[in-house]
């Protein structure tokens, strides 16, 4: 053992192959690249969304999901939320008060009505299967409102965790 490998050298090159350092140099300078078009892509589809310009497949269909939940059919109904909202969903509501996604399937259908619109919707992909969605909701009761939305393992998005909080 060395100064410099003080675990030794071959602990050192196993170290190296798993960060990807031991390939040859043409070989680690094409993942490199692959690498950095992965990481621009994600940023300006992240962009996209946050400056509110050409949205991609995933973006808009977060937005749809969103909407969807503030129609009245989709309100009214148990099966439209629950392909909707995601098994552990949980509300932080504009009136202080926590809602799980059993007391939502419970109590909503029962009182659908939304009375409002929902404008300045702005998505951004935090993760590739995690998207945040910001909105305000104008009208009698003006609000600011924040979702996360998931990708779970059947492709669909689904939202997991959706806050309001009441605007002047």
């Amino acid at each position: 053992m060395s100064e410099q490998w003080p675990r030794g050298f071959a602990e050192h090159r196993r170290a190296q192959a798993g960060a990807g350092l031991a390939m040859a140099p043409a070989e680690r300078l094409r993942w490199l690249e692959e690498t950095m078009a992965t990481l621009r892509r994600w940023q300006g589809r992240a962009r996209a969304g946050a400056e509110g310009g050409d949205l991609d497949a995933d973006l808009a269909a977060v937005v749809e999901g969103e909407r969807r939940l503030l129609e009245t059919s989709c309100r009214a109904s148990v099966d439209h939320l629950s392909e909707l909202l995601h098994p552990g969903f949980v509300e932080h509501g504009a009136s202080g008060r926590a809602w799980t996604r059993q007391e939502v399937l419970a109590r909503l259908p029962s009182d659908p009505v939304f009375e409002g619109s929902a404008a300045d919707f702005h998505p951004v992909r935090l993760a590739p299967d995690v998207i945040l969605l910001t909105f305000r909701i104008v009208g009698a009761r003006p609000s600011l409102r924040s979702s996360i939305w998931v990708r779970c393992a059947d492709s669909r998005w689904r939202l997991r965790f959706h806050q309001g909080t009441l605007a002047r």
